[in-house]
């Protein structure tokens, strides 16, 4: 049997850090929310709709989920009511599920997405934004990026390109923030593949990349003309190649090619521990 329009008030544990909560509607005689209700918080942020069983389930406005799941209030102890602190939801939710265009802010990472839900999961186009600034925008699949997306770290390093569980995965292009251009194939975050580099002084590598160095066949080509056509191992010229110079000095002898080609990166990733520090 369910009694109407009961306005139940919640007192919040000194500690919360959501706001108090007030509930017109309906309620089983248990006191569970259930049938047509409204939550209206001590801030005047609110959400209406149905519920069921004590849960959100066709409606709009704003809630709180930890970890995932709706935040009604929860007894303690004293037998008084406490919201644990958790994420907060701007959205739609329908049969039960987040759905639609909506904004989440995380409380465990700070971080914060705008952009779709389908299946109570992030799908679709959205943007993530993290602590430390960096910023992913593109496509989602259930709550991870894949597809097509550029993230802007904060230190002004970019990558734009193809996506797979959240890591660079596929054709894409890195821009360092000191010039430093790689275009070609990723996998699980590193130059991996086929790709070519181009270093700020126009030096080049063009070849096959493992882990962000250069790793097989290749060509380097430095500014002043020298062109190296071999393999590569870890980075490293083995010189059982060909060399071609722009002069007749011998710049293998002076070392002048000896240095390592690629980049000590981390994977390029929505899981890198940086984005969600200050």
């Amino acid at each position: 049997m369910k009694n109407l329009f009961y306005i139940l008030l919640i007192s919040l544990f000194a500690c919360s850090s959501a706001p108090n909560i007030r509930y017109d509607g309906q309620f089983t005689e248990e006191g569970i929310y259930d049938g047509t209700g409204k939550i209206t918080f001590s801030n005047d942020e609110t959400w209406y709709g149905e519920f069921k069983n004590g849960v959100p389930y066709n409606g709009k406005g704003i809630l709180y989920f930890y970890p995932g799941k709706f935040i009604k209030g929860v007894k303690n102890g004293d037998g008084e009511y406490y919201f644990p602190k958790g994420d907060k939801y701007i959205g739609e939710i329908k049969d039960g599920q987040k759905t639609g265009k909506a904004l989440m802010f995380f409380y465990v990472d700070k971080s914060s997405y705008d952009g779709f839900y389908k299946d109570d999961k992030r799908n679709g186009q959205g943007t993530l934004t993290f602590l430390n600034g960096s910023i992913y925008e593109g496509s989602w699949k259930d709550d991870l990026a894949n597809g097509a997306g550029v993230i802007r770290f904060n230190n002004g390093d970019t990558y734009e390109g193809e996506w797979i569980d959240s890591h660079a995965n596929g054709d894409g292009t890195f821009t360092s923030s000191n010039g430093l251009v790689y275009k070609g194939q990723f996998r699980n975050g590193f130059f991996s593949g086929s790709g070519k580099l181009i270093y700020t002084n126009n030096t080049t590598y063009e070849g096959q990349w493992s882990k962000n160095f250069a790793n097989g066949n290749g060509t380097f080509v430095t500014r002043d003309g020298i062109i190296y056509s071999g393999t590569f191992k870890e980075g490293k010229i083995n010189y059982s190649g060909s060399v071609t110079y722009a002069t007749n000095q011998d710049y293998t002898q002076k070392g002048e090619l000896f240095y390592r080609h690629g980049i000590d990166m981390e994977s390029i990733s929505l899981l890198r521990g940086e984005l969600f520090e200050k």
